[in-house]
């Protein structure tokens, strides 16, 4: 930047202060600078071709990509070389493989493109790509392992009626108290009886006094008198001890009546049969400890213990176990009275079935040194080398015979149809692995593709400047490749193609098997010196200053023009006569704010402050003289100086 006193030079700027006077300045461009970019040629890329072949109905091709096995869907027969292809472009595109898959120029020509969105990152081997003409085949579950599941069934009670105690009530109600009248109480075959001048005396007797007199008369049961009540409860628990109760009395007008009021009960019982065996148990006073009582009567049987486990599942639910797998049983349970017990099924039982796989080989072309192989159990079995040319059938038998061989194996293997082989466990509920069936293969017949070529990888780096078309005194240009960085300082007013020059020499003093070379303008490209091996680029620039500097006694201050200080001070005093006028309107929104608060405190101030009670007295004594006045008005003629000194409380009218 250069400081200029004329201005119509629109490529300097004019400072100056107001006034005149010397102006100290200083400009830099820390945070302007060019930059560094990487423009992506291409990324790692490998080309192969494939080769249809015979191709008959159902075949299926794979293809081995850095040891990821990708296949096609099945082929139909007559298949072309294109057909190949495209089934080939489909199935690298959905196997979710770190590559693009895109057709050649050929039509039987596949390219892969590694990691397109990082060049470079996830490089393809061309060494590791293999193609078969078809897939082994298959395995099957046909039959799932299930190991011997043992029934569980559970029992669910309610809490039923319980033991409960007959409970009468008499009510003794005197009558004349006849001389010699008689109050009899009589329980069963028994009767108790007070009378006249020997219990009780007509002179002070009342109903309350018979009552107690009887108390003290009966017995075989337990007796409370409360006022003229008897209340008699039977000793014994449930209908054995129930009794019958009658009342008679010889005295006239008298009475003794009798109340039930808690009636003899026996308790409820849950039966329940298991395989025969019939455990009984009392009802209980909640649901939980009935089956507590029923799960005791389970345990206590010998028959049913070794069996059977028992435990109790909550809520008054017992939940039974047969200890043998696979072994059904039956179970049913019945209550009296309000107990009603419910039984399911809660785990049926199941026995242990042998797990059955099938083998299905598919029709593919054999070479010589081939072999086929399947792991089962963690073990692989391999048949001898095929002379080449054999058909589906012998390779099923020779794959047969290399299952059968081996010593000690859990299943049976035998033949099924002319391309499967039917696997089962010997022992049911013993499960068994089916995996990993291939045909190795050792030559030409079986590989269609050995290997594939590589495109080394290349990337564009273009250095942009700024503004001024340079970069300035000190800028840092720096390049990253695969973790080695390479750098340069730029000299004053240095132009882009120099710096790509020096950057160049840089790259290549690196060493680590990268070409770098100058090619467009700004522009340097960089090539892997190997093929199909890839690399990392990043960049970065750091700035440097790229104005001058300069001041206002060496340009000349009194030559500047100066801007107008006063303009510039009356925008401001605009300004605060703004502000000012929004802080009045904001205070006095604020003192009303204040006003209508005083109000509301004052408001609240008397209704807190307010006698109630007063008041209210004050309005019963008014109510009361009205309601007097009224009445005594109705009644009487009185004068109009009495009514109204009686309106007014006693004071005078005058």
């Amino acid at each position: 930047m250069i400081a200029s006193d004329d201005p119509t030079d629109t490529a300097t700027v004019v400072l100056a202060p107001d006034g005149g006077g010397e102006l100290t300045l200083e400009v830099s461009n820390s945070a302007t600078k060019g930059s560094l970019g990487i423009s992506t040629s291409q990324s790692n890329v490998v080309e192969f071709t494939v080769e249809a072949a015979d191709v008959q109905d159902g075949y299926i091709f794979a293809v081995d990509i850095d040891g990821t096995t990708v296949s096609t869907d099945t082929l139909s027969a007559g298949a072309s070389d294109e057909d190949l292809r495209d089934a080939f472009l489909t199935a690298i595109n959905a196997s979710g493989l770190d590559l693009v898959a895109s057709a050649g120029a050929t039509t039987n020509s596949v390219v892969l493109t590694a990691d397109p969105a990082t060049p470079g990152s996830s490089p393809i081997n061309p060494d590791a790509i293999r193609i078969t003409n078809a897939s082994p085949g298959n395995i099957q579950n046909v039959v799932p392992n299930t190991i011997g599941v043992a029934q569980i069934d559970t029992v669910s009670v309610g809490s039923g009626n319980v033991l409960a105690t007959q409970q009468d009530n008499v009510t003794v109600v005197a009558g004349n108290l006849d001389p010699g009248s008689e109050y009899s109480v009589q329980i069963g075959a028994d009767t108790f009886s007070v009378a006249e001048s020997v219990d009780f005396f007509a002179a002070t007797a009342t109903a309350e006094d018979i009552a107690a007199a009887l108390a003290t008369r009966i017995t075989g049961v337990d007796v409370a008198a409360t006022g003229n009540v008897l209340t008699i409860t039977s000793q014994t628990a449930g209908t054995e001890g129930a009794f019958t109760l009658l009342t008679s009395s010889s005295d006239t007008g008298a009475s003794l009546a009798v109340a039930n009021v808690t009636p003899a009960l026996d308790t409820d019982t849950v039966t329940a049969n298991l395989e025969g065996t019939i455990v009984t148990a009392d009802a209980a006073s909640t649901a939980a400890d009935t089956a507590e009582a029923l799960q005791v009567a389970f345990e206590a049987s010998p028959a049913l213990v070794n069996d059977f486990t028992f435990a109790n599942a909550g809520g008054g639910t017992i939940s039974i176990t047969a200890k043998t797998t696979g072994t059904p049983f039956t179970l049913s349970a019945s209550g009296t009275g309000a107990t009603n017990p419910s039984v399911t099924t809660s785990t049926a039982a199941v026995a242990a079935v042998s797990q059955e796989d099938t083998i299905t080989l598919l029709e593919r072309r054999i070479s010589a040194g081939d072999t086929a192989s399947i792991n089962l159990d963690g073990s692989t079995y391999n048949t001898s080398t095929f002379s080449g040319g054999e058909s589906l059938s012998d390779v099923r038998d020779a794959l047969l015979t290399a299952i059968q061989s081996g010593a000690g194996l859990a299943l049976e293997a035998t033949a099924s149809g002319t391309d499967g082989i039917h696997l089962k466990a010997r022992t049911a509920g013993t499960p068994f692995s089916t995996t990993d069936l291939s045909i190795t293969a050792n030559s030409a017949g079986e590989v269609l593709l050995d290997t594939g070529a590589s495109i080394p990888q290349v990337e564009v780096l273009q250095l942009a400047p700024d503004q001024t078309g340079q970069y300035a005194a000190g800028d840092s240009i720096t390049v990253t490749v695969d973790g080695k960085t390479a750098s340069v300082t730029t000299d004053a007013n240095q132009f882009v193609d120099a710096m790509r020059d020096s950057l160049v020499n840089e790259v290549n003093s690196l060493s680590n098997g990268i070409t770098a070379t100058s090619s467009g303008e700004g522009e340097l490209t960089l090539t892997a010196d190997v093929a199909g091996k890839g690399f990392t680029v990043s960049t970065s620039v750091t700035g440097g200053d790229t104005f001058m500097t300069t001041d206002s006694e060496s340009a000349g201050a009194g030559n500047f023009y100066s801007y107008s200080i006063n303009a510039a001070l009356e925008h401001i005093s605009q300004l605060r006569g703004q502000n000012a006028a929004e802080m009045n309107r904001l205070q006095y929104a604020r003192q009303i704010v204040d006003d209508r608060t005083h109000e509301y405190e004052n408001a609240l101030g008397n209704v807190s402050g307010t006698d109630f009670a007063l008041e209210s007295t004050v309005m019963v004594r008014t109510q009361i003289r009205t309601q007097f006045l009224s009445a005594y008005m109705s009644q009487s003629n009185i004068s109009q100086l009495i009514a109204f000194s009686l309106m007014t409380g006693g004071d005078s009218p005058l």
